[in-house]
């Protein structure tokens, strides 16, 4: 099944590639950027946004790595530590927090006795995603003028992948 996935994935990146007028390159609705613009004018709202994106990404990426279908209640809270000192830290240094949320996508699933296999192929699964995503629209690495709801968008296919993957490793298959 996971081989399936993966070529689906390809061929939907080769598509883009070779067809880019078929998929959504650029955000250019008024009322998503009204909406994106709203968020990010609302700090509060801007920092709730990025935590609920934050813990999703964060909840199906290590119940992908542990082969849960959930995560235990003091997991739960090693996530939810996590983005709050990443948060913390990114108001003194936002490339100290980037590398503290990278490394913590290595040191969270090792926490919760996570398979180290899975955990390197979601990781780089995950990482590939979101540099396809990016190279294949043509934009920088670090987008700096654009809103929440944006990038969001922009990432949505990272969602995807991370939702694929934690199909894929809680699927089990029963027994004839």
């Amino acid at each position: 099944m996971l081989v399936l996935v993966i070529i689906f994935l390809a061929v939907m990146y080769l598509l883009k590639i070779f067809f880019p007028q078929e998929f959504i390159l650029s955000i250019q609705d008024q009322k998503l950027i009204a909406i994106g613009n709203f968020v990010d004018n609302h700090i509060w709202i801007k920092y709730v946004f990025g935590a609920i994106t934050a813990f999703i990404t964060y909840y199906l990426y290590c119940c992908s790595c542990k082969h849960s279908l959930y995560l235990k209640w003091h997991e739960v809270l090693f996530i939810v530590a996590t983005i709050i000192i990443c948060r913390v830290i990114n108001f003194y240094d936002p490339t100290l927090a980037n590398g503290i949320s990278y490394t913590s996508f290595l040191f969270l699933p090792a926490l919760m006795n996570g398979n180290l296999r899975t955990s390197a192929i979601v990781y780089s699964t995950h990482v590939i995603a979101q540099i396809l995503s990016i190279r294949i629209r043509n934009l920088p690495m670090y987008l700096t003028n654009v809103n929440s709801i944006t990038l969001f968008l922009f990432g949505l296919e990272s969602y995807l992948w991370l939702l694929l993957l934690y199909v894929i490793f809680n699927y089990k298959k029963k027994e004839v």
